[in-house]
């Protein structure tokens, strides 16, 4: 009997981590939207959410807020759950309730880069 699970994969990329962080950071208000003016802010404030790096909750949101709530990433079929688990293991992936596996092969520095370069043009436009 074949394993019901199907395992959906999906990648964050460095492109769809710096959108999540710019959106979340363009979403502040103004007064604390100002001091994110170099790298070095932007990337604490990535680390200050590091309690939530890494978990269901924070790749569930990045992936939703980049792809969308009911994005389709493919299935791949399993005959155990034991088949399934020894995959993600050997790709290094995260599992989110045995369904969605994750691969984070973001840069997050270059991430931050990314995110600064995006609230600069912000800014530009704003002066304008």
């Amino acid at each position: 009997m074949k394993y019901n699970n199907p395992l959906e994969v999906a990648t964050i990329t460095t492109n769809v981590l710096a959108h999540y962080i710019y959106q979340a950071i363009s979403d502040l208000d103004k007064e604390n939207f100002i001091k994110y003016d170099n790298v070095d802010y932007i990337k604490d404030y990535l680390d200050s959410s590091i309690d939530c790096l890494g978990t269901d909750g924070f790749y569930s949101s990045v992936l939703n807020y980049f792809y969308g709530m009911n994005h389709d990433y493919g299935h791949d079929y399993f005959d155990t759950e034991e088949e399934l688990k020894e995959y993600v293991l050997k790709a290094n992936l995260y599992l989110i309730n045995n369904s969605l596996a994750v691969d984070d092969v973001s840069d997050e520095y270059d991430a931050c880069e990314q995110v600064l370069e995006m609230l600069e043009a912000d800014r530009n436009d704003n002066d304008e």
